[in-house]
């Protein structure tokens, strides 16, 4: 039986709905499940044609490489499974012997765990990556995240139905091809795999219209494996649920309820407490509850830097801390929000002019900064500030956004400090920016797709869009050459560095090629560990800075050869290589 569809218009005594108003006569009204007009082949012919465009995505660039250094550990992680036949997310230590504590252990943050090494945070995407690895290695790996962000698409246009898009298909384009997610699908990393699972989840939890008790019990499950693999994901669950409480209509309906609801939230709780059960019976240890367990530890920590970091995550547009970088990035969000302001008005009024010009000029200064990242959500999602000022009195909408809002003061208090211009959307907070869209694609559907401050908005999304999935293919390209390269002589030496992420960027090279990171003792030490572990040659990996030394003397070494190695943003890793003296 087709479900009715509820846009805010009045029933008729059939109790269907009636069509939503639709400016530009291109709506059509269907349950999202192929209930009318064949929609369900057009979900799935648009679900086909976006998984494809995420693998010309991932074909562009190299699936071996990622968007960031911890992406690399995953990948390390599942190479040496892989490589060992094993289970254990163990990737070992070459040199453990001539260094026991894992000074120079190649991959920055490993932990032990008994006599383990483990670089992992959750274990549920390495288990299941393990093996698509085995099947066609890294490339096949990627089904993962590809799968995260269908789901993600498909949540969204549920969730942007329920809070009254006629059809939805904005909200699915715009999440699906036009939002972080589309950059994240080419990682072995969790953001996309939770993002698709809390947005479906969400999607139902949010909808006022009666679901079967087994599909709000589904979706707590998957809102319990968003949590698990993606701690933050946890923090908007609880900011979900404070929120609909507040909200009398929303708490009457989840009363209405209760059995399902009260099941929801026992689903997600054995998700979680399961995860936790086979983390401790893998490594002894809650990996994930760990880790949340120093982040609340150091909550209190550093209030200037929490400041600065959530202005970089939250409206950084240029990768850099610099004030006016950070005032270039909020004058292009303002420009976004007022332009959401005017989503469903008709007529170009003042907000739409001075928003337009806001927009345009960070999205003229953004790329004449070259290619990189746009570290904030609010930035590199453009139609996620529009969410926010085009939220209109919906109780339905006010708690979506008061969701996507109120979980990035906790975000920002618990989040990693430091070191975060690295990464596209403030990955923590990535949530935000998909659901903030979806509500303003709901806006712009309703007030048309054609208004000018609808265009404007889509042209944002597209330019960033693009930036984006440019600096991905640059990057992983790159990166891929860089560690081929290094494979060419990978059987005859150790490589030291002093760039302390470099090694972990090639995880999937890990298994087949001999780091070290050069600790406290320098580059001595590190060579005199490879020494003794029988090695007579070594390769000094260093990026190159005007004015600074490379490839200087090491004891017990003398110089062989140098080269130079292409690297990320036009800059070149020095490489020299030193045979032991006597060898």
């Amino acid at each position: 039986m087709t479900k009715p569809v509820i846009c805010g218009s009045a029933r008729t005594a059939t109790g269907a709905a009636d069509p939503p108003v639709d400016p530009d006569g291109v709506a059509s009204v269907d349950d999202g499940t192929g209930g009318t007009g064949g929609t369900g082949r057009r979900l799935a012919w648009s679900l086909l044609g976006l998984a494809l465009l995420y693998a010309v995505v991932i074909g562009a660039g190299d699936a071996r490489a990622f968007s960031g250094s911890d992406a690399g550990g995953k990948a390390a992680t599942v190479a040496t499974m892989v490589e060992d036949g094993t289970w254990d997310p163990d990737v070992g230590y070459w040199a453990a012997d001539a260094d026991p504590d894992g000074d120079l252990h190649p991959l920055v943050k490993t932990e032990r765990y008994g006599d383990r090494w483990v670089q992992v945070t959750s274990l549920p995407m390495i288990f299941a990556a393990v093996p698509l690895w085995h099947l066609g290695g890294a490339r096949a790996a990627l089904v993962l995240p590809v799968l995260g962000g269908l789901a993600a698409a498909w949540g969204a246009r549920r969730l942007a139905r329920t809070l009254g898009a006629g059809t939805g298909w904005g909200a699915f384009w715009l999440v699906g091809a036009g939002s972080p997610v589309v950059f994240y699908v080419a990682d072995l990393w969790e953001h996309a795999p939770a993002l698709g699972l809390a947005v479906v989840a969400l999607a139902v939890l949010v909808d006022p219209t009666p679901s079967s008790t087994a599909t709000v019990v589904a979706a707590g499950a998957a809102a319990g494996a968003a949590a698990a693999i993606r701690a933050e994901m946890g923090l908007y669950l609880v900011v979900l649920v404070v929120a609909g409480l507040a909200l009398g209509s929303v708490r009457a309906t989840w009363f209405a309820r209760r059995t399902a609801m009260v099941g929801a939230g026992a689903a997600a709780a054995v998700v979680v407490v399961a995860n936790t059960v086979v983390e401790r019976a893998v490594l002894s240890a809650g990996v994930q509850s760990s880790r949340v367990g120093r982040q609340l530890d150091l909550a209190g920590a550093g209030p200037a830097d929490r400041v600065r970091d959530a202005a970089v995550t939250g409206v950084g547009l240029l990768p850099s801390t610099a004030p006016s970088a950070l005032l270039v990035g909020a004058l292009f969000v303002a420009g976004l929000a007022l332009l959401g302001s005017a989503l469903g008005r008709r007529g170009d009024d003042a907000r739409v002019r001075i928003g337009g010009v806001l927009t345009v000029l960070g999205l003229v200064l953004r790329p004449l900064d070259g290619l990189g990242f746009v570290p904030g959500t609010l930035a590199a999602a453009p139609m996620a500030p529009a969410g926010i000022t085009s939220v209109g009195a919906d109780p339905r909408r006010r708690l979506v956004v008061a969701t996507a809002v109120g979980a990035l003061p906790l975000i920002w208090l618990l989040q990693w400090r430091g070191d975060l211009l690295p990464q596209w959307g403030g990955r923590y907070t990535l949530l935000t920016g998909v659901l903030l869209t979806v509500v303003a694609a709901v806006a712009a559907e309703r007030g048309g797709w054609r208004r000018p401050a609808a265009r404007l908005l889509v042209a944002a999304v597209a330019v960033v869009t693009v930036l984006g999935l440019a600096w991905h293919v640059e990057r992983t390209r790159t990166v891929a050459a860089a560690f081929d390269a290094f494979e060419a002589e990978a059987d005859d030496v150790v490589f030291l560095t002093t760039y302390p992420h470099l090694p972990r960027e090639g995880g999937a090279w890990y298994p087949t090629q001999r780091w070290l990171r050069v600790g406290e003792g320098g580059v001595d030490e590190a060579a005199a560990v490879a020494r003794a572990m029988g090695t007579d040659r070594v390769a000094l990996v260093e990026p190159a800075v005007p004015g600074a030394e490379v490839g200087g003397p090491v004891t017990g070494f003398e110089v062989l050869d140098q080269r130079s190695v292409d690297w990320l943003s036009g800059t070149e890793l020095v490489v020299t290589t030193y045979g032991a003296v006597g060898s």
